[in-house]
């Protein structure tokens, strides 16, 4: 199995995403690579949607889509709602991620856990925050190494009391090099 390094997502977000893992449970993945291959250990229902051959993971999770629309997103309409949902791509070349939101509707369920690589970027922060508000998700955003940050948006106590307790797989309270934790409280969606 290839290692992490700057272009898969960090080894610290797969520490976050592996316990919440269980066989069948239906994932979903924008972009493919090292954590495709990990998803298909974890023995997940697991789709990949990735636009370019060549970064396409060697697996049957894979699904080629084409980019299309402004911002673009994977030619691919979702067939059922997802538990846990990996947004890592398209890549930043090609344009926002923010493509998501023509199809987040169809994927979204009470109890799916939304994760978001890359939110150190305005574009991918943005978005993390939209969606938080959407759903009215609580998000933790986690420092990997010096540059990289990532979003976990968790609504169910269940699902979201492992993050906000601190019984995470590493200490964010105890070493000052663990990822740093914002806890915002969920939006209410207005009455009507």
């Amino acid at each position: 199995m290839p290692a992490f390094n700057d272009w898969t997502i960090p080894p610290e977000l797969w520490e976050m995403i592996r316990p919440m893992l269980r066989p069948g449970m239906v994932t979903l993945e924008t972009g493919s690579g090292l954590s495709t291959r990990l998803f298909d250990a974890a023995e997940c229902r697991h789709t990949a949607l990735e636009h370019d051959p060549r970064f396409a993971a060697e697996s049957d999770s894979v699904l080629l889509k084409p980019l299309v629309g402004d911002p673009p997103w994977y030619d691919w309409e979702p067939v059922r709602p997802c538990e846990l949902i990996l947004i890592d791509g398209p890549p930043q070349y090609a344009g926002s991620r923010s493509g998501v939101l023509r199809v987040i509707d169809r994927l979204v369920t009470a109890g799916t856990v939304i994760v978001l690589d890359d939110t150190n970027r305005p574009d991918e922060n943005q978005l993390a925050g939209c969606l938080a508000g959407r759903f009215a998700l609580r998000r933790i955003d986690y420092r990997a190494g010096s540059r990289r940050r990532f979003s976990i948006l968790a609504g169910d106590r269940k699902t979201s009391c492992r993050f906000w307790k601190g019984t995470v797989p590493f200490s964010l309270r105890e070493n000052r090099d663990s990822p740093r934790v914002v806890c915002r409280s969920p939006r209410r969606r207005p009455q009507r």
